[in-house]
């Protein structure tokens, strides 16, 4: 077994400093579709809030409680035996300052109603917080809570479900007790010049066979027999293609141990969020043909998808053009984009209607010539 020369121990700190890190993830090179996305993503300042996304909370939470132990689970998270109040009055609680009174200067809660966009008067927002008992309720729990993220029983609902789902199932589990496996896995690497970060759920090492394998953990509120429309729409795809190339990077520049293996196709663990739909979890592979598209680029229905390296130089094209209103190609056209609507797509599809409607006919039909009639399409 190769020793490692990085620490790998995942922990809440080192998933939240990721996310602060300024290096190039998927997400942001994905950005580089729409020029003004990634002009705003890149240079528009954010405001620093004390939330942490709830999508962070509860995938984090969940591979805590997959592939570390309760002790570390109860270290970073706490659980808020308590309702968080409703819209805006939650984003205003989240957002106060520790340890506030009610007679506490107004000066001390404007931060919060900015960032909760509250259009009524301050000062009727604050008397309106301190009378609602959820919200003060919240507000003491989130202070007695420190520097823990704070689940709510919603949330805490969602991430038992899905734990136990996954801990269960016979094919599932078997990826969260391999201890050859490195979870939370923060690689910074360079790709065609550019600095990039990933965050992989799980490292899949196998020092048997000499492979590795990104494995993205998924989970959802929907069918899993939607997943896969979901890896195109929400760039799942682009995503492991992302990692896979990190991978590369980190077993040839950091972990040179592992410079003879072989990086097998990534795959992704899906599982529900609740009983809704009823689906045991499921492991979706990517194919080698995939995996080739989202790094490289590719057709789909006569359209050119662009590939990680299109992205990539997009993103440099960018920032060293200057341009945040048009891509290469529109500024070329003078902003004429060609349509191809049916150019290339599969006929089953290109002419889906006009089948429907000759089967109709062919019905109608039918039916008319023993009624003694004339069917018209």
């Amino acid at each position: 077994m190769a020793k490692l020369k990085g620490d790998y121990t995942p922990s809440l700190k080192n998933v939240l400093e990721y996310f602060k890190a300024k290096e190039v993830n998927s997400g942001l090179l994905r950005a580089s579709y729409n020029p003004r996305t990634l002009w705003k993503a890149l240079y528009e300042e954010k405001e620093e809030d004390n939330v942490t996304p709830r999508h962070f909370i509860v995938g984090g939470a969940t591979d805590a409680l997959l592939t570390q132990s309760k002790a570390i689970f109860e270290k970073e998270y706490v659980f808020m035996d308590c309702e968080k109040p409703g819209g805006k009055m939650k984003i205003f609680t989240e957002n106060l300052l520790p340890g506030l009174t009610d007679e506490s200067n107004g000066s001390n809660f404007e931060s919060a109603y900015k960032k909760s966009e509250f259009k009524g008067n301050m000062e009727n927002i604050i008397k309106k917080f301190w009378s609602d008992v959820s919200a003060v309720t919240y507000y003491n729990k989130l202070s007695e809570a420190k520097n823990k993220a704070v689940i709510s029983p919603e949330e805490m609902t969602e991430i038992n479900y899905t734990t136990t789902q996954l801990l269960k199932s016979k094919f599932t589990k078997k990826y969260f007790n391999n201890p050859n496996n490195l979870y939370q896995v923060d690689i910074r690497w360079v790709f065609q010049g550019i600095a990039c970060k990933s965050l992989l759920d799980i490292l899949e090492i196998d020092y048997q066979n000499k492979t590795l394998r990104v494995v993205d953990l998924k989970t959802t509120a929907q069918s899993l027999n939607q997943f896969e429309r979901n890896v195109m729409k929400f760039g799942y795809l682009l995503q492991v293609a992302f990692y896979t190339l990190a991978v590369e990077y980190w077993k040839d520049n950091i972990e040179v141990e592992f410079s003879d293996f072989i990086i097998l196709p990534p795959q992704f663990i899906a599982c529900e969020t609740s009983a809704k739909f009823n689906n045991a979890p499921r492991i979706f592979q990517v194919s080698e043909d995939d995996l080739h598209f989202a790094i490289n680029g590719g057709n789909i229905y006569g359209v050119y998808s662009k590939g990680i390296k299109d992205l990539a130089n997009l993103y440099e094209w960018h920032i060293d053009s200057d341009e945040w209103e048009y891509s290469p190609d529109l500024l070329t056209s003078e902003g004429i984009q060609n349509m191809r609507i049916y150019e290339g797509t599969p006929k089953e599809i290109k002419h889906e209607k006009e089948i429907i409607k000759i089967v109709q006919f062919e019905k109608s039909k039918g039916k008319d010539k023993a009624d003694g009639k004339r069917s018209i399409p």
